[in-house]
Order: C-alpha cells, then sequence, then structure tokens
C-alpha cells in the first residue's frame, strides 16, 4: 500500500518509548485500515486506505524512523513485512483495542493535559498541514477527567485522544 509519511510522522510522535510495552512502541496497521499508536496518554489514528493489502500487524517504531529519517518522499510503499524496499520483522506482540478508549461525547468541562501532549498535537496538526501557521490546527473538546477527542482542522481522516492528567488541580480554601 501507499502511505503518507506525514501520517507516519504523527503516528509516531503519539507512539510509546517504552521498552516493557514494546508492542506499544510502535505503530498499528488495523485491519480494518487505520493506523493507530498510543503510549498510553495520547493516541493518534487516522484512516487509510490499505488498497488490497492485509492489515492486522504491527510496525516498530525504530524501523520507521530509520525508513523516515531524511526521506523527502510524499508518500512511501509498505507491506506486512517492507517498508520502502527494506524488510523488517513485524513486532510479535497484540496491539490494545484502540476503539475502547475513544470518547463518544464531550462534556465541555475542562481538563488539565500534559502542555507537551497538547503542543504534539499541534505538530501533528501542521504535519497533516492543518490551517496556516499561527492558527489553531487541532481541536481539544474538553471532557473533564475522561478520554479527551482531539480533531484536526480540515481532516476528517484522522484524530487524538488525549488523557487528561488525574488530580492536576487542587481546591484552594
Amino acid at each position: 500500500m501507499i502511505m503518507h509519511t506525514n501520517i507516519l510522522k504523527s503516528a509516531l510522535l503519539c507512539a510509546s518509548t517504552e521498552v516493557v510495552r514494546y508492542y506499544m512502541n510502535s505503530v498499528y496497521i488495523d485491519a480494518e485500515g487505520f493506523a493507530v499508536s498510543t503510549d498510553g496518554h495520547r493516541m493518534f489514528v487516522a484512516k487509510i486506505d490499505l488498497q488490497g493489502e492485509q492489515g492486522g500487524y504491527i510496525i516498530p517504531s525504530d524501523v520507521l524512523k530509520r525508513v523516515l529519517s531524511g526521506n523527502r518522499a510524499e508518500f512511501i510503499d509498505m507491506t506486512a513485512s517492507e517498508i520502502d524496499g527494506q524488510r523488517y520483522t513485524p513486532v510479535d506482540g497484540h496491539f490494545p483495542d484502540w476503539r475502547r478508549v475513544i470518547p463518544s461525547d464531550a462534556s465541555g468541562v475542562a481538563g488539565q493535559f500534559n502542555p507537551d501532549y497538547v503542543a504534539d498535537f499541534g505538530k501533528i496538526g501542521a504535519l497533516l498541514d492543518c490551517g496556516k501557521k499561527g492558527s489553531l490546527r487541532a481541536h481539544i473538546h474538553h471532557n473533564g477527567e475522561n478520554a479527551t477527542g482531539v480533531t484536526f482542522m480540515g481532516r476528517e481522516d484522522c484524530f487524538g485522544v488525549l488523557m487528561p492528567m488525574r488530580g492536576a488541580h487542587t481546591n484552594s480554601a
């Protein structure tokens, strides 16, 4: 299948770096045509065209970083065992059921978020070419202390989920 490199770069921003949960230090190509990455605090999802390929495999982040490093191409060709002509071994593991954390609604109650994660969603918006520089590229749909949806300006094919920092606010008397 042909994949837009900026989708993969966006996914890498939300991929885990933990060695313990090695199966999350990756980008999952879902059998239903989604590229998904998460570190448990944030998640990126993009609808992709499998173009007849079988999904259901996990691409290690280090493989993607190596392929994308210095790559100026807008698209790359990939399969379950090869990316841009380089063979790799998919991660042998089970990717979490990412659909379970997608919020069904937004309460509008403000949550407290790790500012680095919020900035990463802004970077994703820039990679996906959402809006002009200096404009709102990612929109956080506040949901209090619950999982919060993130949408990107002009992109119906991508979204994010951001977990709030629990107990981040204090009561002043």
